[in-house]
């Protein structure tokens, strides 16, 4: 059985269509480019691979190639490839479902019809072209979000009740008012005279005051002249310890939003709790899912805080099967 697998998945890499006679024909489909409007996804052109239950006849693509890689007759390797297909059906009757390898996995139906899925990681995925989906923040929530940034603490209501006036100010005039008085406090700290300063404020010595000290007039022999060392007077200081004071806090600007790193999107919210309970918890411990419109989510964390959402997004994608994890915002 793994015979004819690895030649199904050999056959894919070059053709469109590969029929299993008395199976069903893998079938590459292409789409397009697409932008979600919806998710704010990009997703690039790509092949979804399906399964056809029709095509079951002998196109003769995998004898042909049974032909090429044992070197016998078109007889033999029909025979062979019927042997295989054969071996495929039993196991397939007899357990219900089967194993493709990096294709996917074919079962039996509750009306004993052939239900394919296409396997997560497989080798005509995107991701086998380097082309990942990527998620782009619209300008209209770019706006949005700026605006929020300035919010007046009373409503029109209440300005006219406590006879308050509102002047918005713009960001630039704030910055231009900032800078004037950057150098005005500059100008004035070199504008000042030190010749007004007391230098002994601010001179150090290195020389003790032990040293300095003259001696006694008894200690001197009779008729002996010394020259004497001028005491220099050397001021103790004493330097108060500066304060250090307590960097502040980070501030945290609350916007009013959730965001969330969407894993997956579902219909309905079995799928959802199906998808979530494959998933493993030391991985995504806040793992839930939301519903919004007639989609439901599945995400692995959320955030009040869009750097930090930012941030946990670019280390889900790390991993290959988060790689198309994407940013929804909900207010």
């Amino acid at each position: 059985m793994q015979r004819i697998i690895a030649h199904i998945e050999h056959l894919l890499l070059t053709h469109d269509c590969v029929i299993v006679p008395k199976l069903g024909g893998f079938v590459l489909q292409t789409v397009p480019a697409s932008y979600s409007a919806e998710e704010h996804i990009f997703r690039p052109m790509r092949k979804d691979l399906l399964f056809n239950r029709t095509l079951n006849h002998q196109d003769g693509l995998l004898v042909e190639a049974y032909m090429k890689k044992y070197a016998v007759g078109y007889s033999k390797a029909a025979e062979m490839v019927s042997q295989d297909v054969e071996v495929l059906l039993q196991r397939l009757n007899a357990c219900g479902q089967i194993e493709l390898g990096a294709i996917g996995t074919l079962r039996l139906g509750d009306e004993a019809q052939l239900v394919f899925t296409v396997a997560e990681e497989n080798q005509l995925g995107i991701g086998a072209y380097g082309l990942p989906s990527f998620y782009l923040t619209p300008l209209s929530l770019l706006k949005r979000e700026e605006e929020d940034l300035f919010i007046p603490a009373y409503s029109s209501d209440e300005l006219k009740r406590k006879d308050k006036i509102y002047i918005g100010i713009n960001k630039s005039v704030i910055r231009v008012a900032t800078a004037v008085a950057a150098v005005i406090a500059f100008v004035l700290l070199i504008s000042t005279p030190i010749r007004d300063v007391n230098p002994s404020t601010y001179t150090a010595s290195f020389i003790p005051s032990e040293v300095t000290v003259n001696k006694p007039a008894e200690h001197l022999n009779p008729g002996v002249v010394e020259e004497t060392t001028p005491a220099v007077s050397v001021e103790s200081e004493v330097v108060p310890e500066a304060t250090v004071l307590p960097e502040p806090a980070p501030v945290v600007r609350k916007t009013g939003k959730t965001y969330y790193i969407v894993i997956g999107s579902f219909p309905n919210e079995e799928s959802s709790r199906k998808f979530i309970s494959q998933i493993d918890r030391t991985l995504s411990p806040n793992v839930g899912f939301v519903a919004k419109g007639e989609k439901v989510r599945v995400y692995s964390d959320k955030f009040d805080n869009r750097e930090e959402a930012e941030s946990y997004l670019s280390v889900v994608r790390q991993t290959d099967k988060y790689k198309d994890a994407w940013l929804f915002i909900s207010r």
